[in-house]
């Protein structure tokens, strides 16, 4: 895979051109691109990365169009939003930590007494 750079409009220009000219290419850099940034993840990450791929492909296969694809990919990630691992859980995660700096605040104001 090339190495892109410059500004976001070529980085799209790029891959929606290789795209629709080669897509055999498109593909196999697409897989690397991917498999690039799993790698760059911490590695406890690596196995759900993969997983969340695989299952984005599948979407992927399943459209019949790339349109189609992409509505099926954002319902993917609506569902998962509003799931209990969506924005419930990062509220709560918010709320533990609010609390926790909450803890912290009244332990240094005790000490600077």
């Amino acid at each position: 895979m090339e190495q892109q750079t410059g500004s976001s409009e070529d980085f799209f220009n790029y891959w929606s051109n290789l795209a629709k000219t080669d897509p055999e290419r498109f593909e196999k850099e697409r897989k690397e691109a991917i498999e690039a940034v799993i790698l760059e993840a911490p590695e406890h990450l690596h196995q759900r990365l993969r997983g969340l791929q695989w299952q984005i492909d599948m979407e992927r296969s399943r459209a019949s169009d790339p349109l189609s694809a992409c509505v099926r990919l954002n319902k993917m990630m609506v569902d998962y939003v509003f799931s209990d691992e969506g924005l419930p859980r990062i509220a709560s995660l918010f709320v533990e930590v609010r609390e926790e700096f909450s803890h912290l605040e009244s332990k240094l104001s005790s000490l600077a007494k």
